[in-house]
């Protein structure tokens, strides 16, 4: 999974460690946060929808077809992200 999108990077650190401790440890799910444009799911594009619907940046949430599979995974990460964005 990768937390992208021009919200600030510290912002961005925090939604990835908070879905990090939400997720099942079994089987476990790698949490990345994008940083450079390179990679195609950074959602690090001023082009990029995400980036122009708030003044802020962002946030964009790539998930694997694996943790989207999950039973449980999926809702886990919105409530980290819906807790980290209203912290």
């Amino acid at each position: 999974m990768i937390v992208g999108g021009q919200l600030d990077l510290g912002r961005r650190y925090d939604v990835a460690e908070l879905i990090r401790r939400k997720l099942p440890l079994d089987p476990p799910f790698e949490v990345f946060v994008a940083t450079e444009c390179g990679d195609p799911h950074a959602g690090l594009s001023p082009k990029n929808a995400v980036n122009r619907l708030s003044q802020y940046g962002g946030l964009q949430i790539e998930q694997s077809h694996r943790l989207r599979e999950h039973p449980e995974a999926p809702s886990l990460v919105a409530e980290a992200v819906i807790e980290a964005l209203i912290s």
